[in-house]
């Protein structure tokens, strides 16, 4: 029995506490030196019989919580299984998955290859995207697919009108097709057509349709491969709305530039932005994502923030 206690003890870090347990442990359940049985200890010592149980019971108050409360192996299991919990994510018309083992299912409009599945037909229910099993990241544009794999490969599929899959090219791709060589990409966001992308050193990357400055690049001018955002290195998320982008530093603080009409980009006017520019002074966010003329992120503290021109609801 003590060295359960010992191991308990060390674990929950309460050894005061359980040192002064051993102890009423070691001698409720030790028979008394004066008796050569428990039966014989009781007759002899009702008064020690009686403080013997009251602790056995005292320690069985304190023990219950602790045995009803503790997750154990099973729970733990399970928050592992839920750490490996599968990734889901929505274009315009088409959704796409990854489940725990690691591959790939897409479903729903295919006109331009969006699905991955090497043809344009439309598909109603969750359909594998090939056979790989090593799918981390995945993120759905206007019609257009982008998807990180272990090895940190990125690789791009679907509409591809404003050079938004980022090969080089306009042309569109039925199947998933690598962009460039590079093995260090670890977030990806995709716009209506316009991509974005984070590399494992901080920096931000951004490519396609830019004529609302979505890219962050100083100009309106599209790009057809992966073009870097200035030259900040803590960069630490990103997400796309339709034609605007958002983007989160190591240090909590927000940013945003591209399309702004409707106010989306939280900077209190309705000036399209074509460089990053922070969103208020705040430091504390963590989460952020846009929609098609409304935002919505994330703080530190768990509140939920949203913003656009009221006028459009």
């Amino acid at each position: 029995m003590t060295w359960w206690f010992s191991g308990l003890k060390s674990c929950l870090g309460l050894p005061r506490l359980f040192k002064l347990i051993d102890f009423l442990c070691y001698y409720s359940l030790t028979p008394s030196p004066l008796s050569r049985t428990d039966t014989e200890a009781v007759t002899a010592h009702p008064l020690r019989a009686a403080a013997r149980w009251g602790k056995v019971f005292l320690l069985s108050l304190f023990l219950l919580p602790l045995i009803v409360l503790y997750p154990g192996p099973a729970a733990a299991a399970k928050r592992t299984a839920a750490a490996k919990q599968a990734k889901i994510a929505t274009g315009s018309y088409h959704t796409l998955a990854i489940r725990a083992d690691g591959t790939l299912w897409a479903w729903g409009l295919n006109s331009y290859g969006q699905l991955g599945q090497g043809n344009t037909t439309e598909i109603h229910s969750p359909t594998q995207v090939g056979s790989d099993s090593n799918w981390v990241a995945v993120a759905g544009g206007g019609n257009h697919t982008l998807a990180i794999r272990a090895d940190g490969s990125l690789w791009a599929w679907g509409h591809n009108g404003s050079g938004q899959l980022g090969l080089g090219n306009t042309t569109h791709q039925l199947s998933m097709v690598r962009v460039g060589t590079d093995n260090d990409w670890v977030a990806i966001a995709a716009g209506f057509w316009h991509s974005l992308a984070l590399k494992a050193n901080g920096t931000l990357w951004a490519w396609g349709y830019n004529s609302y400055g979505a890219l962050g690049l100083g100009d309106i001018t599209s790009r057809t491969i992966p073009t870097q955002v200035g030259t900040a290195t803590d960069w630490a998320a990103v997400s796309a709305g339709d034609h605007h982008t958002f983007a989160i530093k190591a240090n909590g603080t927000l940013w945003a530039w591209g399309f702004n009409f409707d106010g989306e980009l939280g900077l209190g006017i309705t000036t399209g932005q074509h460089l990053p520019v922070q969103v208020g002074t705040g430091n504390n966010w963590v989460a952020v994502t846009g929609g098609n003329g409304h935002s919505l992120g994330i703080q530190a503290d768990g509140t939920l923030w949203a913003w656009e021109i009221p006028s459009t609801g």
